[in-house]
């Protein structure tokens, strides 16, 4: 303002859609003072935002009848402004607003020296814009990169940023604190290492075929086996997606230890077939239960018969009708067993010498067995009686 000797210069700005300029900071050389804030809409200056368009210096010696800005009426009277001289400012190479220097007092012509400073201060904004606008970039970033380290390294699911730029070569570039506790590895440790470290040999197939989908957009839940530092392997519950991280494809994945599920579904599975077994047994006992009821029948038949026989003494027969009878005396009492298993029947309870029933079974077992085979027996005498049925 002071070497253009001016009253005012202005730095107004386009919105997006370019429906009008906002001042975001205009300077009163006479005052000494900065204010903000002023619109000037599009549709009522078209022709001065037509002018802006051209992208070139708008230098206006009596503005209010200039009709590039002479719709500009109502900004520049109450301000007694009759001169202008408009520079452009670029972003990206695009007009993105305007530096005004407004003379105040009997209008002037500007000279070439006059445009081109200007030029060169419209220039100057352009790059002081830019560099705020990259700094408060790279602040909102750094910012940005804090808040996700703070949030990332507050879950409690392990949480990877895998580069995906080569599908052919998936490297971890951010493992939250929960991924290196879950696998014992460090963060340096983990950074830049292939995805292939973090899943165990056994399941590398689905797992590959897993973030083949999420690469190709969809959203994956799978269970997988990690393999930690100290060798164990741990199953763990993944969820992965593909995101644009700061313009690189990057798979996300979140990993949860299920141990715990794993081994409540692990105690399921066995109560269920403790169940089935105690089915199996009541269904065997069911069964037990009825052919001795019928067999028991048979052998009352026998015995019964048996009772009518009565054969001498010297008769040779006589010795294996008792045989007979004795054998189906412990058919019978097999029966009884058979329904106590089965519950059908209820135990006698009774003091037993262990010794005189082996003895006993012994007996009975020796004339079954064949010629070959000898059993040795070798039963204590005096032996404690126990109750049993």
């Amino acid at each position: 303002a002071a070497a253009l000797q001016v009253g005012r210069v202005n730095v107004w700005m386009f919105d997006r859609e370019r429906t009008r300029v906002r001042c975001i900071e205009a300077y009163e050389r006479r005052a000494n003072q900065h204010t903000r804030g002023e619109e000037i809409l599009a549709s009522a200056a078209p022709s001065y935002f037509a002018a802006l368009a051209e992208l070139r210096t708008v230098a206006a010696f009596d503005a209010l009848n200039d009709p590039r800005t002479s719709e500009l009426g109502d900004y520049l009277e109450p301000r007694r402004i009759t001169t202008l001289l408009d520079a452009p400012l670029y972003q990206g190479g695009e007009l993105a607003g305007v530096v005004c220097h407004e003379h105040v007092g009997p209008p002037r012509q500007w000279s070439a020296d006059d445009q081109a400073f200007a030029g060169s201060v419209g220039d100057l904004v352009s790059q002081a814009i830019e560099a705020d606008r990259r700094i408060r970039a790279e602040r909102s970033l750094r910012e940005g990169e804090e808040l996700f380290r703070a949030l990332g390294d507050r879950l409690h699911d392990a949480m990877l940023l895998v580069d995906a730029s080569d599908p052919s070569s998936l490297t971890v570039r951010y493992a939250n604190e929960a991924a290196c506790r879950l696998s014992g590895y460090s963060p340096s440790e983990l950074s830049e290492q292939p995805i292939t470290l973090l899943a165990d040999p056994g399941v590398r197939g689905p797992v590959d075929e897993q973030i083949a989908r999420a690469l190709a957009g969809e959203v994956v839940l799978f269970d997988s086996l990690h393999p930690r530092k100290d060798g164990a392997v741990m199953p763990v519950e993944v969820y992965g997606r593909a995101i644009d991280c700061a313009g690189r494809l990057t798979l996300l994945l979140l990993g949860r230890d299920i141990s715990h599920r794993v081994r409540a579904e692990q105690a399921h599975l066995e109560f269920q077939a403790k169940v089935l077994e105690a089915q199996r047994r009541e269904s065997l006992g069911i069964l037990a239960g009825g052919i001795a009821h019928e067999f028991g029948n048979m052998m009352t038949t026998i015995l019964a018969n048996l009772s009518l026989t009565r054969l001498p003494e010297s008769t040779p027969a006589r010795d294996r009708v008792s045989q007979i009878e004795a054998a189906a005396n412990k058919a019978t009492d097999l029966c009884h067993k058979l329904q106590a298993y089965s519950g059908r029947a209820r135990f006698v309870m009774a003091s037993i010498d262990l010794s005189a029933l082996v003895d006993e079974l012994l007996r009975l077992m020796r004339s079954t067995l064949p010629a070959h085979v000898t059993v040795a027996q070798d039963l204590p005498p005096n032996i404690s009686t126990i109750e049993a049925d």
